[in-house]
């Protein structure tokens, strides 16, 4: 499991939730990660060729060193507060851009854990479309639970690959709900043909409405929302104005995306 940091703030819940996990399946290894923004190590770059004068020479270089022993203490506070909770586990650093180090540090991992995002900027979109791992988004909460989980299910592909992604990984997970927003009767499947025999249990609720307003309101009785890729799902297709990543920004739940 890759918990990825991007300041001392996130520290704290995001490794509280990792243990939550850690807990029911000890098996599993946490490792923290912390990226160096791309501005961060090429901020000084434009100097290369330039000749100041021995006075802007020295002011740089003091602005330069400052800088730099701002981020290392940073780093430092992050990697030991993340090491201090955990007890024990790895914990490493790399620069470069945010999607391109995720989607390329992911090849070693399972599942990676991040914040959840108020905005969803460039980077995010890229993992968001790109990543071949699970991504749990984890909003800041007092505390945090791993038993109840609603499947956000629109009966297509896309919902259900997150469903078997998360049952493959989380086995101990019994029982799952899941709700469809505005499914015609006819198109209405029971999913406990298969689920049983497999020792689970799906309980489906279905809802006619405004597809946000009814995951929104469902979330807030589980401890995880399940959903789909957002290239492929109801969310996107169904409704005008990208619900998707709107539900992502309101849900104050931890977000699973297979």
């Amino acid at each position: 499991m890759l918990v990825r940091f991007e300041n001392e703030e996130e520290v704290e819940y995001l490794t509280r939730y990792a243990k939550v996990i850690q807990e029911k399946y000890s098996d599993i290894e946490v490792v923290g990660l912390f990226v160096k923004p791309v501005e961060g190590v090429m901020k000084y770059d434009h100097l290369k060729g330039y000749d100041p004068t021995s006075a802007d020479r020295e002011h740089i270089e003091k602005i330069i060193d400052f800088e730099k022993e701002a981020e290392e203490k940073k780093e430092k506070k992050i990697k030991e507060r993340f090491l201090s909770i955990m007890g024990n586990g790895e914990f490493y650093i790399r620069s470069g851009d945010l999607s391109e180090v995720l989607l390329e540090e992911l090849k070693l991992f399972d599942i990676l854990i991040i914040s959840k995002p108020k905005n969803i900027d460039h980077e995010l979109k890229i993992l968001f479309k790109n990543h071949y791992r699970p991504v749990i988004f984890v909003p800041n909460l007092e505390s945090y639970s791993f038993e109840k989980i609603l499947l956000a299910n629109d009966h297509r592909f896309e919902s259900y690959k997150s469903l078997f992604g998360f049952m493959g990984m989380f086995e101990k997970v019994k029982t799952i709900d899941s709700i469809s927003v505005n499914v015609r009767e006819e198109d209405r499947k029971n999913l406990n043909i298969y689920f049983n025999k497999a020792g689970r249990n799906i309980e489906c609720f279905y809802e006619e409405g405004d597809v946000t307003n009814v995951i929104l309101e469902y979330s807030n009785r589980y401890d995880l929302l399940l959903m789909g890729d957002l290239q492929q799902s109801f969310i996107f297709e169904r409704v005008t104005g990208k619900p998707g990543v709107k539900i992502i920004k309101e849900v104050d739940k931890p977000i699973f995306m297979g």
